[in-house]
């Protein structure tokens, strides 16, 4: 399998690509149109520290919208790369009453995961409406936390997978992508 990392300028780089299994090729945001991402089997859309959110600033993500819209294969989207998912297909994102950081309870909706379990993450927007081709399959007390494309082998998650400790939830993640 080959994965295409575009790098927001997550603070879990390292992990990130541990995370992953076979050939991982990292970009930023900067280089992706300078990249050609035929040839990849799964593209994730990292969370990113200290830059514009795609709330107040959705031109800053043009390109990784058009990305996520156009490529055929399986896209996985980290925290903001779940917003910029929300964004590319039409939902909208809100500013939470404060910033989410830390172990969150979630609460699933499909029999493929535990009713509930603890994920790591570090966020102050959330998903207000959510895209028409989405369901959500996880959702914590301040919003939807997993959401997965009708169709498409494209998921969403809110949280932070790659310093979350659970199997159980990673092994979901890859499955649905069918990786």
């Amino acid at each position: 399998m080959k994965t295409l990392i575009v790098n927001n300028k997550t603070k879990h780089l390292q992990e990130l690509i541990g995370f992953l299994l076979g050939e991982k090729v990292v970009v930023t945001k900067e280089e992706l149109s300078q990249y050609d991402t035929n040839g990849f089997d799964l593209i994730v859309f990292s969370g990113g520290s200290n830059i514009p959110t795609v709330l107040r600033h959705p031109e800053e993500y043009k390109e990784e919208i058009e990305l996520i819209k156009n490529f055929s294969g399986a896209v996985l989207g980290i925290c903001l790369g779940a917003e910029i998912i929300t964004e590319a297909f039409g939902g909208t994102l809100v500013e939470l009453d404060k910033e989410h950081r830390g172990e969150v309870e979630l609460h699933s909706n499909s029999p493929l995961l535990p009713a509930q379990f603890i994920v790591q993450e570090g966020h102050q927007i959330g998903i207000e409406t959510m895209p028409a081709e989405f369901e959500i399959i996880a959702y914590s007390d301040h919003g939807p936390e997993i959401i997965e494309h009708i169709s498409r082998p494209i998921i969403g998650v809110q949280f932070h997978p790659e310093i979350t400790n659970s199997d159980n939830i990673n092994k979901w993640i890859f499955n649905q992508l069918k990786i």
